[in-house]
């Protein structure tokens, strides 16, 4: 957002930061309780934007973050691609062909 800046990084330590008071992003509030209301609606909105798209690349990874104690794995719901969006090609079983 304008106000605040999340970064999950599934491999090193994620990032938060306020973009206003702190413009070049020095100073990680990833794991400030002042700062946790709004990590987790950005994180929120995140993970809801990931299921709208149907972002082939998420896994519950995203949704558990150790930052965010009440996060449990949640479905991420169906892949791509989307049945019926008339842009993706169909994806047919391997062994019998038959639309999945």
């Amino acid at each position: 957002t304008d106000a605040f800046k999340l970064v999950l990084n599934l491999f090193t330590t994620d990032e938060l930061y306020d973009r206003r008071n702190d413009p070049n992003e020095m100073h990680n509030l990833i794991d400030s309780p002042r700062y946790a209301e709004q990590r987790n609606q950005l994180h929120d909105a995140l993970l809801d934007y990931m299921d709208k798209i149907r972002d082939p690349f998420r896994t519950y990874q995203w949704a558990c973050r150790p930052w965010r104690a009440d996060a449990i794995p949640r479905w991420m719901g169906a892949f791509r691609p989307r049945p019926g969006d008339g842009y993706s090609p169909v994806v047919r079983d391997y062994d019998t062909g038959l639309p999945t």
